[in-house]
């Protein structure tokens, strides 16, 4: 009989310390999901700008790489001329195979430039698209970002969210700081 009292007793005491546990206020709730948006936003950004980054840095790449080709192509173009001079007997002809090695330069200067130019134009439309997709998920993000808020502060509130949780939330630096608040 003790124990089924103790136990009785211990219950009663454990539900009413339960219930006077301080949970969040209103305003409490608001700042942890306040925290909550701002988290998901820099999130987002950032993937959306490795993502561009990235394919920006592959066609600087590819640009760099065809200015190196450039280079090696007018180079070998200037050594077969030097061993041809060093070859040619009379002044006509050496006239004659720099005006024919100029043309040759020429022509492989105009290849590149066009490849090159491709490549920039793409690059700039990337680069365009990027700011154009980015101003429009500003657009888009706001107003899911207030129903966001609005829910989480719904859920925060009527779950009876507890004022640890709530302020560990508000605190966080990153979402997974945010995520293990919910173990306190």
């Amino acid at each position: 009989m003790k124990r089924c009292s103790v136990l009785v007793w211990s219950s009663c005491i454990m539900l009413m310390a339960g219930a006077c546990t301080q949970r969040a206020t209103q305003e409490e709730c608001e700042e942890a999901c306040n925290r909550l948006s701002t988290l998901h936003k820099e999130a987002r950004a950032q993937q959306n700008t490795q993502a561009v980054d990235e394919e920006l840095g592959q066609v600087q790449k590819k640009l760099e790489e065809l200015a190196d080709q450039q280079t090696e192509a007018l180079e070998t173009l200037n050594q077969e001329l030097e061993d041809k001079l060093a070859n040619a007997d009379s002044e006509q002809e050496k006239t004659s195979l720099q005006n024919e090695y100029a043309q040759k330069k020429e022509a492989k200067s105009k290849e590149f430039e066009a490849q090159i130019k491709v490549l920039t134009e793409q690059k700039d439309r990337m680069q365009k698209a990027a700011e154009e997709a980015k101003a429009a998920e500003q657009e888009e993000s706001a107003a899911r970002e207030q129903k966001e808020l609005h829910e989480c502060v719904t859920v925060c509130v009527e779950t009876n969210t507890k004022k640890t949780i709530a302020r560990c939330r508000a605190a966080a630096k990153d979402l997974e700081t945010y995520k293990n608040c919910k173990q306190l």
